[in-house]
C-alpha cells in the first residue's frame, strides 16, 4: 500500500484511483481472512463428526451386538451441545465468506469495466503494467482480465 502512497504522491497516479485499489487490498484481505476462518471452522466441524462416526462404529460395532439405534441416540443426546455450535460457527464462517469475496469481486471487476477512466489519461502505459504486476504479485490481485 505504501508503493501506491508513492504512486499518487508523485502524481503518477490519481488519488480516486489510488484509494480505489487500497479499498481493494483491503477487501481482498478480509475475503482471505474469512476463508482461512471458513476452512478451520470445517475442519473442526469434519473432525468432530469423524470423531463421533469413529465412536459409534469403533466402539459400538455389530460384533458386540447392542443395537444401533439405541448407541447413536446416546451418542447425540451426549454430543448435540458440541455438534449444533460447531455447524452453525460453519454456517456462519460460509456467509461471511460469501459476502467478503461477493464484495472483493464487484469491486474488482468494477475496476475492470472502468479501467480506461480510473487511469490518468496523460499516464503511460508503463505505469498502469507496473502498479497491476506489484498488486499481483504482493497481493494475488489480478486486475489484467475478469475470471
Amino acid at each position: 500500500m505504501k508503493e501506491l502512497e508513492t504512486f499518487v504522491k508523485d502524481g503518477r497516479l490519481s488519488p480516486v484511483t489510488g484509494e480505489t485499489l487500497v479499498e481493494l487490498i483491503q477487501r481482498k484481505k478480509e475475503k482471505d481472512k474469512y476463508d482461512r476462518f471458513k476452512f478451520f471452522s470445517g475442519s473442526a466441524l469434519l473432525l468432530l463428526l469423524g470423531g463421533l462416526l469413529f465412536q459409534f462404529y469403533g466402539l459400538h460395532g455389530a460384533a458386540n451386538g447392542e443395537a444401533y439405534g439405541s448407541a447413536a441416540l446416546q451418542l447425540l443426546e451426549r454430543y448435540v451441545f458440541i455438534v449444533i455450535p460447531a455447524f452453525l460457527i460453519w454456517q456462519y464462517s460460509l456467509r461471511q465468506y460469501r459476502e467478503a469475496d461477493e464484495d472483493y469481486e464487484a469491486l474488482r471487476a468494477e475496476l475492470i469495466d472502468r479501467s480506461e477512466e480510473l487511469w490518468l489519461p496523460h499516464g503511460d502505459g508503463q505505469i498502469r503494467t507496473e502498479i497491476l504486476a506489484l498488486l499481483d504479485e504482493h497481493h494475488g490481485i489480478n486486475l489484467y482480465y475478469k475470471s
